[in-house]
């Protein structure tokens, strides 16, 4: 049976979950940003507690892509593939 301190500490950290996907709907949809730079609150461990608890309901919300469609971060930004000699001017 789960105490009521867990029941308390997983519903604070819902609330949070929440207010931040809210907050980040708000910004994104304003438009008052077109995308987000993640800092790390602590070390080791905040990176994978965003990805863990965030970004599934940015997903659920539309707001943050479940697939990639292409196979290098170039490809998924639509920048064309480099060409040999493209460097000269």
């Amino acid at each position: 049976m789960t105490q009521p301190a867990e029941q308390h500490a997983a519903r604070r950290s819902f609330l949070v979950v929440m207010t931040l996907a809210d907050e980040l709907k708000n910004w994104f949809t304003a438009p008052a940003c077109d995308g987000f730079v993640v800092a790390a609150t602590h070390v080791p461990g905040a990176y994978a507690e965003f990805v863990r608890s965030v970004v599934p309901e940015l997903q659920r919300r539309g707001l943050f892509h479940r697939e990639y469609t292409g196979a290098t971060l170039r490809d998924n930004l639509g920048f064309p593939r480099a060409q040999q000699d493209d460097w000269k001017l």
